[in-house]
């Protein structure tokens, strides 16, 4: 029996059969062609398969998690603007209108902030649209003021520690 792999020029004697791998084939003319078969193939493909399948989720944890920080962000962002406003300016941004609440509009607030000299929010940072800034999810982000500074929002018990409260209300925020 001759041997495979030995030297690069080798050949079988008639009748001699050559020592060869599971997946190397012999021709008729005695060389050998080295490949994968179709189950070693469907079985990288299935293992492949199986990495993206355990892969995807955790990407899109990381997404929404990712979502979920740049939103603390944005409202870290937003509050201080106001603050710093209402610090300088002895007035909340947009004093001449009487609401407390931003909900579906904080347009108001955000034009006083970004128009401001020096401005202190910086739009082009920011999504927004016509309603104003909006969160990682398109929504508006709620804004709302302590206008008579007794430290609640007007009509409730909640508490407006700095004045004001910045929130998403995305429940994807939550």
């Amino acid at each position: 029996m001759c041997e495979a792999g030995r030297s690069d020029d080798w050949r079988c004697g008639e009748g001699e059969q050559a020592v060869t791998k599971e997946a190397d084939v012999v021709s008729s003319t005695g060389t050998v062609r080295r490949g994968f078969t179709l189950i070693e193939l469907l079985m990288v493909i299935v293992v492949i398969g199986v990495l993206i399948g355990i892969l995807l989720p955790a990407l899109a944890k990381a997404r929404r998690q990712a979502k979920k920080r740049q939103c603390l962000v944005e409202m870290r962002v937003i509050k201080s603007a106001i603050v710093a406003y209402h610090m300088e300016a002895r007035n909340w941004p947009d004093a001449a209108n009487t609401a407390e609440e931003y909900s579906g509009n904080n347009a108001a607030v955000v034009g006083v902030l970004t128009s401001s000299v020096p401005p202190l929010l910086d739009a082009a940072n920011l999504r927004s649209d016509s309603r104003g800034v909006l969160d990682p999810w398109m929504i508006p982000y709620r804004i709302r003021v302590d206008k008579d500074h007794d430290g609640l929002l007007k009509g409730t018990a909640d508490p407006l520690p700095d004045g004001v409260s910045v929130t998403s209300t995305s429940p994807e925020s939550q």
